[in-house]
């Protein structure tokens, strides 16, 4: 059926209705309307057709209009009431009730809205006159409505309340005008089908009784909560008209009360059952006395083995009554503990003869019970045989004592051995270092060379090894926070590792994220100690294949991996491995070393406050990895890059060096290391000699020995300061604990350099404490500023040898990065004329400028291959 055959159905009704009605579409234009509906209005049929109904009717309540036509249409709403005030058009009021609902087809689609208005105007008048009549009384039972402390409704059966008080409000959450024009107001309250239909069969039953008193019903409220109420309602006859008197009050926390109530109820005697199961099954003496009565009250089974009494002989008598004299003091002094000292608490141990005649040792403790008025009600003791455990402590203490002793020979020897040790390898590593710097070396005189250093620096390894793991086992061993270079001394990691593993034909992968910091604050020497020990590993255990190291970032905490492709380790050797001194089978895991290598890592990775983790299989291979934290610095670290067998000399005036040690070796190894670079140099032979010459020549820096035969260098120390000489004193020695070098910086020494001295160390630290800019050889610029160079281009470029621009050509040309990025640190760290050379190949790289980087090589290195 059509909408116009609708239409003209039920015209026939309309015609003859005695209220106004209105068709309208569903965008609200009026279709049609009857003659009750024009006259009300004050319009004819033709004026308002095809006119939108918010024009000729609600014009002032357009939007409220509006929202509820959205409404009826997104619901199963039967019709919205709504009372308005019209002005016709001669300006006369008019009290209008509409009701607007919407017609359906069969299949749910919506047609049109059907508008009843109804003139309510004498019934208005006729309230107004009643309100004024009866003003004050309503104000009066307004106020006393507001005042309760329940909420109170005065609602129809059409579910239209005229009272909905504040307290109902607060309740629910809706306020009386939104509760009469949403319709039915039950389903909001219940949304749960079941909760609606039980609400519903009870409002029923007050139709029927005509009253109901305190019945429990639960709610939901606007936000979502939900409420419980008491509800009391009672059923009123006004005029013919059924209305609901209710009263509701709030019982949420009552009910939440006694639910809880129930709850702990239920849990007291679960717990009271458990309580008693649990102190008649341990395997301590519990008891207890009640006061002022001083009975027993509590005595479990444990107690017959301590003090041979059985419950039952004990229970509700005093002390006098089960011991004897001999025995009474005992318990006795067991209250004394409170009302002598007024102790709540106290734990104490107490020599008691048991039932079998035996002294035994008990921990005794004991704890008073007060009640409201804090007065004692209960002392209860627990009692627990520690005779076999004070044995044993005395035993482990014994023994304790002894370790220690053992421990403090063994460190002390190692310490005195690395000593003895330490200063025959400061003349090998310190002469290889001044011949490393003589340019008239033949080839085969310097390979003699570096394989003195290999050697000397193996030696040095070992024995830093062995005294690490000696400290850290004393517990003596401590991180140094300092700030340093993170990407420069992963860089160097690198550089160091990836020798070897050229040699044995690896391929080292170095993978790092854009976002590790370039500072951090940490210790540098640790970190790079366990990455050079997790990387050499990998090399020594890696015949064929590859070796991936990476670096990652997640906040602050950076994370180390080191995986490779070698023989692998069995899963139950995956803890062995970390046993100091261990090493796996000699067959397939032969190898140099003292086998402390991963026993001192994984130490120092839980000293950094995290874990060294390793998963393995045979024959695929090894992967360790550990985080640690690195605070992030942001300082004016002046970056350097050490060149200093290219250092010449400084600038500014001539400056005075001492060098103090009995051993003429160790004066020697110093000397020539510092011979050449514009120092005056003079020694003395022993601390005598060495106060005397400090006086006498006001040397600039004092480089001193501290164990000397005649005066050791803490006494001479304190001498040339007390004579006045204004000297930088830099301690030289063998022993190189922290402790140690921590103590002769608080006896007054500007600094530690250890044996064997490493030339780049001794430098800088001279650098630092005498203000020096050091001069290079082949007029090269000081480093720092080598590094800030912006544009490498205006200055003159030193090419690599022959046969390195042949492979830097090749590499290029092969789109090589990885590999080109190796060959470029070791010229720069072999050859720093070619710096200029190297770091506008860097920068390329860095930018995935592989253009520009192609062009720039075949403009230079071209003629190397043609």
């Amino acid at each position: 059926m059509n909408q116009n055959i609708i239409l003209e159905y039920y015209r026939i009704v309309y015609e003859n209705s005695a209220i106004g009605i209105a068709f309208l579409s569903i965008e609200g234009k009026i279709l049609g309307v009857n003659r009750v509906f024009c006259d009300l209005v004050g319009y004819t049929q033709e004026e308002i057709l095809d006119k939108f109904i918010s024009s000729v009717l609600f014009s002032i309540d357009y939007q409220e209009q509006k929202v509820i036509f959205d409404r009826l249409l997104k619901s199963d709403n039967e019709g919205i009431f709504k009372k308005i005030i019209y002005y016709t058009q001669n300006q006369q009021i008019v009290y209008l009730l509409t009701t607007t609902k919407l017609i359906r087809d069969s299949s749910e689609k919506p047609l049109f809205f059907l508008l009843q208005i109804q003139d309510i105007s004498k019934e208005k008048k006729l309230q107004e006159e009643l309100l004024k009549s009866k003003q004050l009384s309503d104000q009066k039972l307004q106020r006393i409505i507001e005042t309760v402390g329940d909420g109170i409704t005065l609602s129809n059966n059409s579910g239209y309340f005229e009272i909905f008080n504040s307290q109902m409000e607060k309740i629910t959450g809706y306020n009386r005008s939104e509760v009469n024009n949403l319709g039915n107001f039950l389903r909001l309250l219940y949304p749960d089908p079941q909760a609606l239909e039980k609400a519903v069969s009870e409002i029923q039953l007050i139709q029927k009784e005509g009253e109901f008193n305190e019945i429990d019903t639960t709610i939901v409220a606007k936000n979502g909560t939900k409420v419980t109420l008491l509800v009391s309602t009672t059923v009123l006859n006004f005029n013919n008209e059924i209305w609901y008197l209710s009263a509701y009050k709030d019982i949420t926390d009552r009910k939440q009360k006694e639910k809880e109530l129930i709850e702990s109820e239920e849990k007291l005697k679960h717990y009271s059952h458990f309580l008693q199961n649990l102190i008649d099954n341990l395997p301590v003496a519990i008891f207890a006395k009640s006061y002022p009565e001083r009975k027993f009250t509590l005595w479990n089974p444990a107690c017959y083995e301590y003090f041979g009494f059985r419950s039952e002989q004990v229970l509700n008598k005093r002390t006098s009554e089960v011991y004897e004299l001999n025995q009474i003091d005992f318990f006795r002094n067991f209250s004394n503990f409170y009302f002598k000292n007024n102790q709540f608490k106290a734990t104490f141990e107490e020599t008691f003869v048991n039932r079998n005649g035996e002294k035994i040792v008990l921990l005794i403790s004991k704890i008073v019970i007060l009640d409201k008025s804090q007065e004692v009600i209960f002392i209860i003791c627990i009692a627990e045989d520690i005779t076999a455990i004070k044995k044993t402590e005395e035993i482990l203490i014994d023994a304790k004592l002894k370790a220690e002793e053992a421990n403090e020979l063994k460190s002390s020897f190692i310490t005195n051995m690395s000593h003895e040790f330490r200063t025959p390898l400061n003349g090998i590593l310190g002469y290889a270092q001044i011949l490393k710097r003589d340019e008239l070396l033949t080839k085969s005189q310097k390979y003699g060379v570096k394989v003195i250093e290999k050697s000397g620096n193996h030696l040095l390894n070992l024995i830093n090894d062995i005294l690490d793991l000696s400290k850290i086992e004393a517990q003596k061993i401590q991180l140094s926070q300092t700030a340093f270079f993170l990407r420069d001394s992963l860089d160097n990691v690198i550089a160091s590792v990836n020798i070897k593993a050229k040699e044995k034909g690896l391929k080292l992968h170095y993978i790092k994220s854009d976002n590790i910091p370039k500072k951090a604050f940490g210790d540098e020497k640790r970190l790079v100690q366990i990455l050079l020990n997790l990387l050499s590993n990998a090399v020594k255990f890696t015949e064929k294949g590859e070796i991936t190291f990476d670096v990652y970032r997640e906040g602050n905490v950076i994370k180390f991996k080191v995986e490779d492709t070698g023989i692998g380790i069995p899963a139950n050797k995956l803890e062995e491995i970390f046993d100091p001194f261990k090493q796996l089978s000699p067959q397939l895991y032969k190898s140099e070393g003292t086998g402390l290598g991963l026993a001192i890592s994984r130490k120092l990775v839980r000293l950094m406050g995290s874990e060294l983790k390793v998963e393995s299989q045979m024959g695929k291979g090894t992967c360790f990895w550990f985080s640690v934290y690195f605070a992030d610095i942001e300082d004016n670290m002046s970056e350097k890059i050490l060149l200093i067998h290219r250092i010449s000399g400084y600038k500014g005036e001539i400056k005075k060096v001492l060098i103090v040690d009995d051993i003429e070796l160790n004066r020697v190894v110093l000397r020539e290391m510092l011979s050449g670079l514009g120092f005056e140099i003079v020694e003395a032979v022993g601390g005598e000699d060495g106060i005397i010459k400090a006086v006498t020549i006001n040397p600039d820096l004092i480089l001193m020995d501290i164990i000397m035969p005649d005066i050791d260098g803490f006494e001479c120390l304190y001498r040339i300061k007390k004579k006045g000489v204004p000297s930088k004193i830099i301690a030289v020695s063998a022993s190189v604990t922290e402790e140690y070098q921590d103590q002769t910086k608080q006896k007054g020494f500007d600094d530690f350099v250890s044996k064997p001295v490493d030339v780049n160390e001794l430098l800088e630290k001279i650098r630092l404490h005498l203000g020096l800019e050091w001069a290079f050889k082949d007029n090269l610029a000081e480093p720092s500023v080598l590094q800030e160079l912006q544009n490498p281009m205006e200055h003159k470029i030193v090419l690599p040898s022959s046969i390195e621009s042949i492979e830097i050509y090749k590499l290029v040309m092969k789109g090589d990065i990885e590999n080109l990025t190796q060959v470029l640190s070791q010229i720069e760290y072999a050859n720093p004329s070619c710096i200029l050379f190297v770091k506008q190949l860097q920068e390329f790289i860095s930018n995935f400028q592989l253009k520009e980087l192609r062009e720039f090589v075949e403009t230079h290195l071209k003629h190397y291959i043609t």
